[in-house]
């Protein structure tokens, strides 16, 4: 979801207090996942493999301001995911609702700095494209697993599954049909897998491909001041990427990099279920859940500590 409104100083996060538990409520997966502040990064790795799409691409170049305020254009975007996850039945519909509308007018064509063979410049493309949207919503769930098992800890086949079917919910308000989604993670990994394959099939992704990723990870700063913090969360969502993407686009990717990386978010897995509460937990999950109070609900492991089904799992062929 890359049209996303912009997110003013007025605009409130979760503001329906309707006893709802929404899309998925605290039993489910995805609360457990999503309530993790450290899933943030996954924002970044889902608008790379996005953007990877030639005719994304040219949508967000086209239609998007995100490369003059790309601040602007995440905040509508974490609006968007956060009242999908957390927020009532009502605030999920109208946020997906908002992102329709200005998908409706998401159309153009191809140009040249975008063209492939299977998309020579001057082939139409439109936001409403099912298999754009399949894709989009692909890159959010599976980057949103990626992460979590990556910095805080690996799901069990059965939690990973879990998650992947919760989230036909969202498709559907997304308008993606059921035939679209996947039965399992396993399946969902295959097609992550196999649109990489034929995204990267050249080697390189375009040059429309590589001037959005670049606004990703580096996108103008108000200030020098937040240059490192920004620099550093860049080097964190990189190493987030399937290599073949991250070779497309032509990111330098040594095997120090690789070494230090594995190294940092090892070090995060360990130290996780030592931190404090409010470091481990949203608070928008936690006022989500005041609102499940109203129903009597609790979720399934409220304190935000699990034990790890297995030591440091990366699963590459689908993850990196």
């Amino acid at each position: 979801m890359l049209f996303g409104p912009p997110l003013g100083p007025d605009a409130g996060l979760l503001s329906d207090s309707a006893p709802d538990p929404g899309l998925f409520g605290p039993q489910s997966q995805t609360w457990i996942l999503a309530r993790e502040p450290v899933l943030l990064l996954g924002g970044g790795r889902a608008l790379l493999m996005q953007v990877a799409n030639p005719l994304v691409a040219q949508g967000v170049l086209d239609h998007s301001d995100y490369a003059r305020d790309p601040f602007g254009r995440l905040a509508g975007t974490v609006r968007w995911l956060v009242a999908v996850t957390f927020g009532t039945t009502a605030e999920a519909k109208a946020a997906s609702a908002v992102v329709h509308r200005l998908h409706a007018r998401v159309r153009g064509t191809v140009s040249p700095a975008a063209a492939t063979l299977e998309a020579p410049a001057g082939t139409p493309y439109s936001a409403s494209d099912l298999r754009l949207a399949r894709w989009v919503h692909a890159t959010v769930v599976h980057s949103m697993l990626a992460t979590y098992e990556t910095l805080v800890l690996p799901l069990d086949p059965s939690e990973r599954d879990g998650f992947v079917r919760e989230w036909d919910a969202v498709a559907r308000l997304m308008g993606v049909p059921t035939d679209l989604v996947w039965p399992d993670a396993a399946a969902l990994d295959r097609y992550v897998v196999d649109e990489i394959a034929v995204l990267t099939a050249t080697g390189r992704c375009t040059s429309a491909s590589r001037i959005a990723a670049a606004t990703v990870l580096r996108p103008p700063l108000p200030s020098p001041l937040v240059r490192p913090p920004f620099a550093l969360t860049a080097w964190l969502t990189a190493g987030l990427l399937p290599p073949a993407l991250s070779q497309a686009y032509g990111l330098r990717w040594t095997a120090a990099h690789e070494w230090a990386h594995r190294s940092v978010c090892s070090s995060h897995r360990r130290l996780h279920r030592h931190l404090p509460r409010q470091l481990r937990i949203s608070p928008l999950y936690e006022a989500a859940m005041r609102r499940g109070d109203g129903l009597g609900l609790r979720a399934r492991d409220d304190e935000g500590v699990r034990t790890p089904v297995a030591p440091d799992v990366r699963r590459r062929s689908a993850h990196r």
